[in-house]
């Protein structure tokens, strides 16, 4: 009903961004293309319908307003999906356009494609990409609106590609062309590196209808930047450009290698550099470790030679991510650098924190991200690799979370008791097998390193699991055995609690071969046979939970291992042994609560 309100109100233009036109009601679309058709303006991003878009409407050139004004071919997205494939050579922005959006008639309407929204991945420079992303939408809508701009404005690097020796003779330049200068027109231009940094280049006030402006650039170390022209007068904005250029040095940091990912606290970061290329005048290596804020927290200066070893002690302040950054500096000038991730672990215990179930992923997860932390996220919980769909998420962190330090819970598995039609657990077979739970749990482990690498909090055993156990696999029978001559000691003991007449441990069996529960002892009024069922049933989970917990302090040994959202009060568990067993427990909330507010101890989460 909503939907069809907005849609009978006029419009400019319509934007489907990555929601086909079928996904409407009839009448909606009706009542959109009615608008289309009229006038109005309809972009597609990421779909397509060609009803709509009819390939003989299609313009055989794109608007010099779209295909000109976007750096495509110096943003990575372009290359590794719009090129991708195609024979190398050298592509030029609006021959990447062409391939990026197509643009047709609709009646008096105007209609665009567009390819979707970049999967821009979570290292330095995404959010430029997004950016520019962003821009080429809002070009887009302009465009399909008919409010492009009546100024045309034009940016150019001399260079497309220069060394640092060359830099002297890159000009940019700058061209404008408005059929009625506003008030006050401002031509600013401004250069930005492909992290984000931007420097001012160039400001024309008072600008005529008509102009250009040239300037150069400094000093740049070897890499990536783009050029900014805004144009705007008092009233606002009236356009922008922008280009792209590559500054290359022969003289450079070959590598940058760490001797270990991640640290504890008390240990080190260590790693080598070495250097390739003619030597310059005045070297010097320089090492930053640098916080996600762009901070640089620590600093050590090498003399430039071969391959060079530097260390740091990891200390507790350290960020959790840290970016271990390279500079070959000469003449006290940055001219090439490398960098690598450093993960400082922490668990993030001993306080009271807010943990989040599942985790921000796609394009704008780090934004995401800065938000939760933002708003007292402490602790995220991921979903396990082994048995979640890929649409849960990644199975271990990304570099986004240790940035807003951000302590991780593994969702590692999902313990279930139903059984098969043989009385044998259904998805893992007995939890006593050798054979079937070693193998499944060093998987599990190895699904975890990155995680440990990170900083767990807790690992845990899954959300809505079994707490009591026991199938009718001889393993579990031979384990039965073994728990009765534990708490038994003697034979003779059992024989009197139960009445039985058994000469060993060995000959014991179930009353009813498949009664898994014990129900039959129970009918027969041998209630304490039918007890230690029960109790077993408690203690055999407990092992198998051990299982997990020792595996995983294989790979941390400050490993904590539990299960939440599992286990309530009165349905027969043992509080006292998995309280024992596990490092951490999150029932659902009722008198359990209770119960481990007595019994756990004070640095059990809870």
């Amino acid at each position: 009903e909503r939907m069809l309100k907005l849609l009978g109100q006029p419009w400019d233009c319509y934007v489907l961004y990555q929601i086909p036109l079928e996904r409407l009601p009839v009448e909606g679309q009706y009542s959109l293309l009615k608008g289309v058709v009229a006038g109005s303006g309809l972009v597609m991003v990421g779909t397509d319908d060609k009803r709509v878009l009819k390939e003989k409407n299609r313009l055989k050139s794109l608007p010099a307003f779209l295909s000109q004004g976007t750096p495509f071919t110096g943003l990575p997205f372009v290359q590794e999906s719009v090129l991708k494939g195609l024979k190398p050579r050298k592509w030029t922005d609006a021959e990447a356009a062409r391939r990026m959006m197509s643009a047709y008639r609709i009646k008096s309407g105007r209609g665009l494609r567009l390819v979707g929204r970049p999967d821009l991945g979570h290292d330095i420079g995404w959010d430029t990409q997004y950016e520019y992303w962003s821009q080429l939408v809002g070009r887009a809508v302009l465009w399909a609106a008919g409010h492009e701009p009546k100024m045309t404005l034009a940016v150019t690097a001399s260079i497309p590609s220069c060394d640092r020796a060359e830099l002297s003779g890159q000009k940019i330049a700058v061209q404008w062309a408005h059929p009625k200068a506003p008030r006050g027109l401002e031509i600013e231009a401004s250069l930005r590196r492909f992290d984000g940094q931007v420097t001012p280049l160039a400001v024309k006030k008072h600008a005529a209808e008509t102009g250009t402006l040239t300037c150069g650039v400094p000093d740049l170390r070897a890499g990536r930047y783009f050029v900014d022209v805004r144009a705007h007068g008092t009233a606002g904005a009236e356009s922008w450009a922008s280009t792209t250029f590559a500054v290359t040095s022969a003289r450079r940091v070959a590598s940058l290698t760490l001797d270990a990912p991640y640290s504890e606290f008390g240990g080190t970061l260590s790693g080598k550099v070495s250097l390739k290329g003619p030597p310059l005048t005045d070297e010097l290596v320089r090492i930053d470790l640098v916080d996600p804020h762009n901070r640089i927290v620590a600093r050590s200066d090498l003399a430039a030679g071969g391959t060079l070893s530097f260390k740091f002690d990891v200390e507790p302040w350290m960020p959790m991510l840290t970016r271990v950054v390279a500079r070959l500096l000469a003449d006290g000038e940055e001219v090439h650098h490398r960098y690598a991730y450093f993960n400082v672990t922490k668990r993030n215990r001993g306080r009271f924190n807010f943990l989040i179930w599942g985790h921000p992923k796609g394009t704008l997860a780090p934004w995401a991200e800065r938000a939760l932390a933002k708003y007292g996220v402490t602790l995220e919980l991921g979903p396990n690799g082994l048995l979640s769909p890929p649409s849960y998420g990644s199975p271990h962190p990304h570099n986004y979370v240790a940035a807003n330090e951000i302590a991780w819970v593994p969702s590692t598995v999902h313990i279930e008791n139903r059984l098969d039609d043989e009385g044998i657990m259904a998805e893992t077979g007995c939890w006593n097998d050798p054979e079937r739970t070693g193998p499944r749990l060093k998987k599990l482990a190895d699904l975890c390193t990155l995680s440990r690498q990170h900083g767990v909090f807790v690992y845990s055993l899954g959300d809505e699991i079994a707490t009591r156990g026991s199938c009718l696999s001889p393993h579990c029978l031979n384990a039965y055995r073994k728990y009765l001559q534990q708490e038994y000691g003697s034979v003779e003991a059992l024989n009197a609690s139960w009445g039985s007449t058994y000469a060993s441990f060995d000959e014991i069996e179930l009353l009813d071969p498949k009664d898994n529960d014990g129900a039959e002892a129970k009918r027969q009024g041998i209630y304490a046979r039918w007890y230690d069922r029960q109790a077993f049933q408690c203690y055999n989970i407990c092992q198998y939970y051990k299982q997990f917990g020792d595996t995983y302090r294989q790979i941390d040994p400050k490993a904590w291992t539990g299960f939440e959202g599992a286990g309530g009060f009165g349905s027969g568990i043992d509080y006292d042994l998995i309280v024992r067993t596990n490092q951490f427990w999150v029932p659902y909330p009722d008198l359990g609560d209770e119960v481990l507010r007595s019994l756990a101890p004070r640095d059990f989460p809870r």
